[in-house]
Parts: C-alpha cells; structure tokens; sequence
C-alpha cells in the first residue's frame, strides 16, 4: 500500500481492528441456516483476517494479535491505508470491521469502543497521528 503522506518522524501507533456485528452473524447462521452456510461464513472469514494480516505485515507493522475476528497490529498506518484495509476486508468477509487506533494497547482499546458507538466500519484515533 502506498501511503497517502510521508511516514519521516510518523510516531508508532496500536491498530485494533474488530469485526462488527460477527457475533450476531453467526448466531442468525447457526438459527437460519445450513452447517455448509455457516462453514463458507467462518473460511471467508478467516480468509479475510489472513488477508489482513498479511496487508499489514506488507505495510511494515507487527502483528501482536490475531485471532477470530480480531487483530492487534503496531506500526505507522495513514487514513487512507487504514480505509483501504476496512474496504478490503468489507468486500472478503462480508461484514465490516471497525478500528481503534492509540499511543498504548489501553489507548486503542478506548478507541475501539468509540469507533463501535458510533456504528460499524468506523476508524476512531486517539489523538493526533
């Protein structure tokens, strides 16, 4: 990914990123739906999470975390980079996924339950980049 601004003297931050409404999607699946339905949502799902991983270890962060519908990430990302990712795990997951971004893990965390208030899909920093 091609960064929208230079990265020189860009301070590392922590990404957490989280699906939005997973839970609940798997639960209508299991209800409504056939073992194969629910066995495609969970290998998309897990695709998307690989692919992400992936897009971000490309983008020189370190992954810290990465399970479910989860991914803790440390690096230098901009808006631009951060909405490309959300739009690429959108259109291979089939739900949206909200990130928080902070100066410590405690931080993100905050941030994600901004971003998951204000809907889904949402990118919440904290603070200036």
């Amino acid at each position: 990914m091609t960064p929208d601004a230079p990265r020189t003297g860009a301070l590392d931050a922590y990404y957490l990123f989280d699906g939005d409404l997973v839970g609940r999607r798997i639960d209508e699946l299991l209800i409504t739906s056939s073992d194969e339905n629910v066995r495609a949502f969970s290998n998309r799902l897990g695709a998307a999470i690989s692919s992400l991983v992936g897009a971000l270890e490309e983008a020189g962060c370190s992954v810290v975390y990465a399970g479910g519908d989860s991914i803790l990430a440390q690096g230098v990302l901009s808006d631009s980079e951060i909405q490309a990712l959300q739009d690429e795990f959108h259109l291979q997951a089939g739900v949206t996924i909200s990130v928080g971004m902070g100066r410590s893990k405690a931080a993100c965390i905050l941030a994600l339950k901004v971003a998951k208030a204000r809907g889904t899909g949402y990118f919440q920093a904290d603070g200036p980049k």
